[in-house]
């Protein structure tokens, strides 16, 4: 089965690495990127994820953090819906508080010419994750124009409750970083608010899950999967899962 990576607030997909090296046999990822040159509206990105949509087969769509909104957006409006979408410390609108966001909005290309310290990335995003993945965060939003980053906070703000859907047609499920400083948890009750069959899977991580706990998510979502085949016994919501392995530093 082909499972649709949607990137973070970057949109390079270049954090896709660590999950990538932890997919077992038979997963065929796509990994989608946004522009990095040009900026693009919701509506766009959007169109940009429909268009990497296989047309005949059943597919996982999974949305990192900025890209959540996206990802509903997406499956709502596909001739063949997913067979699951699975949201990572991620959100179904504009994560409050709004007025932080505006701020950055109004910062614009001052705030993203400058190179976040590293105190900063590991204390929000990445803890104490091995060197290899603050080089690629790094390497990363070197990659985007610091216009294109700083419009992505006009976007985040467009993601309001009219824009994803009402309903949802296939199952859904939410991986919670356990220790995000970024999306709270209130986020998640947002999503299960208008989503109220969404399952819950806690994970302790920071915000970048999918990279300091790749083999963890890739259980957790495999796990859901299974469930969902004909017959088999369907978890219980917002059942919590154990850490499992990581890519903190001395991770193996």
């Amino acid at each position: 089965m082909k499972w649709i990576l949607l990137p973070g607030f970057d949109g390079t997909g270049i954090l896709f690495a660590p999950l990538l090296r932890a997919l077992p046999p038979g997963i065929e990822p796509v990994v989608v990127a946004y522009p990095a040159d040009r900026t693009c509206s919701a509506d766009e990105l959007a169109g940009i994820v429909l268009a990497h949509l296989p047309q005949s087969e059943p597919c996982v769509l999974i949305a990192e953090s900025f890209s959540g909104p996206i990802a509903l957006k997406a499956a709502s409006r596909h001739v063949m819906p997913p067979a699951a979408v699975v949201l990572c410390a991620s959100f179904a609108q504009c994560p409050p508080p709004r007025i932080l966001i505006a701020t950055l909005r109004f910062c614009g290309t001052a705030l993203t010419r400058l190179r976040p310290p590293r105190w900063l990335v590991r204390r929000y995003l990445l803890g104490e994750a091995a060197e290899e993945v603050v080089v690629l965060f790094y390497r990363a939003l070197g990659g985007v124009s610091p216009r294109v980053l700083a419009h992505r906070f006009s976007v985040l703000l467009d993601f309001d409750a009219g824009f994803v859907p009402p309903t949802l047609k296939c199952p859904l499920l939410y991986l919670q970083a356990g220790g995000d400083c970024l999306v709270k948890p209130r986020n998640f009750e947002i999503v299960q608010r208008r989503y109220p069959e969404t399952h819950l899977e806690r994970i302790e991580s920071p915000h970048l899950i999918l990279q300091v706990q790749p083999q963890a998510s890739v259980r957790a979502i495999s796990e859901f999967l299974a469930r969902l085949q004909p017959g088999a016994p369907m978890p219980a919501k917002n059942l919590f899962s154990p850490a499992g392995d990581s890519w903190f530093s001395g991770a193996t």
